[in-house]
């Protein structure tokens, strides 16, 4: 029961990440809708909160993964309503990272790498903008909304099932079949990177240096990510500008109330490090690394006084802080991920 868990904020300046269909207005005209969540506070005001689904974001990570890491995903193919891939968790990172659907073997699998969706970190004014078309005769006019905002969102990786696969009779959990234990116990193709091949008790785990790899490139895939929405007139920073990162015995993602609203009517945001602090010292015990704080320059500068302040008084807990740029510290948390594994049970 250990996980990487990290929380993280970036802005967007005036953009739209991901959109709905088009949507026709009371006067006729057609327009993108963003995504959003619309709610009413104890005092009646209305707010919306824009979104980026989790899946969408991931798609982003994904492709930096496979571009720059140049890791293995499996090819999906459609027929009818039916999608079709090969199941082979141990070749393909994505099945092992993300997890996958039960299959017409009966195989599925438990992501062990959850994602939450982005939410904006307060109530936003949504504008909706026009662009045209060059068309002969007269130009075309079209509509979609932006918005300028800073997004949350949080994760948590379950380090002791990356890596490690089961046969075991219940659902998400019959990763592999003693076909897929036979294939990996026999061809060389797999020997470089799986630790053992347990045929009694059905269970197969890659090695330490395999498991933390996919993990941390997976991380490092966030300090290159691009996407978005219209990107040719709305391009956008998604990469993470403020993050933290730690490793935890707690499924319970701790980190999750950090970061909330604040001010009249939750009109602000605040990164609370009172609330981390607390929250830190109550799973003092549970903590297996040292806390990493990631700020890039030029985000949210105010933030560092509180982030030195923050850093002086944990190591009074005996709670050591990495504060770096966000790069610096997903790099630097590679180290933690190694050395779970290598000191962790390979059981």
């Amino acid at each position: 029961m250990n996980f990487a868990q990290g929380i993280f904020m970036f802005n967007v300046d005036a953009g739209a990440l991901n959109n709905l269909k088009n949507d026709k207005k009371g006067d006729g005209t057609t327009i993108t809708r963003t995504k959003k969540i619309v709610t009413y506070d104890a005092n009646g005001h209305r707010k919306t909160y824009v979104l980026v689904s989790a899946q969408s974001y991931n798609h982003f990570i994904q492709a930096t993964h496979m571009d720059k890491f140049k890791a293995k995903y499996s090819i999906k193919t459609k027929e009818g309503k039916k999608v079709n891939y090969e199941v082979d968790p141990v070749k393909y990172v994505d099945q092992d990272l993300r997890g996958y659907m039960e299959t017409d073997q009966g195989l599925s699998r438990i992501a062990p790498f959850k994602f939450s969706h982005l939410i904006s970190v307060n109530g936003v004014e949504i504008l909706e903008s026009f662009n045209t078309t060059s068309t002969e005769g007269d130009n075309m006019i079209y509509q979609y909304e932006i918005y300028k905002t800073h997004f949350k969102g949080k994760f948590n990786i379950d380090l002791d099932t990356v890596g490690r696969f089961e046969a075991r009779n219940k659902s998400g959990y019959q990763n592999i079949n003693d076909d897929l234990i036979k294939k990996y116990d026999e061809e060389e193709e797999y020997k470089e990177i799986i630790h053992k091949v347990d045929k009694e008790n059905k269970v197969v785990v890659l090695t330490a240096k395999e498991r933390a790899k996919r993990i941390s490139e997976y991380l490092k895939s966030l300090n290159y990510i691009q996407g978005g929405a219209k990107l040719t007139n709305n391009f956008e920073n998604i990469a993470p500008q403020f993050i933290i990162l730690v490793i935890v015995e707690s499924g319970n993602n701790i980190l999750a109330n950090v970061i909330h609203e604040s001010g009249e009517y939750g009109s602000g945001f605040k990164v609370n490090f009172e609330v981390l602090k607390k929250m830190l010292s109550a799973y003092k015990d549970d903590l297996k690394s040292k806390v990493y704080i990631g700020r890039n320059e030029g985000y949210l500068d105010s933030l560092q006084t509180e982030i030195d302040r923050f850093i002086k008084e944990m190591s009074e807990e005996k709670i050591e802080v990495v504060n770096d740029i966000v790069k610096n510290v997903i790099d630097k948390f590679e180290e933690e991920i190694c050395a779970f594994y290598c000191h962790a049970d390979s059981n």
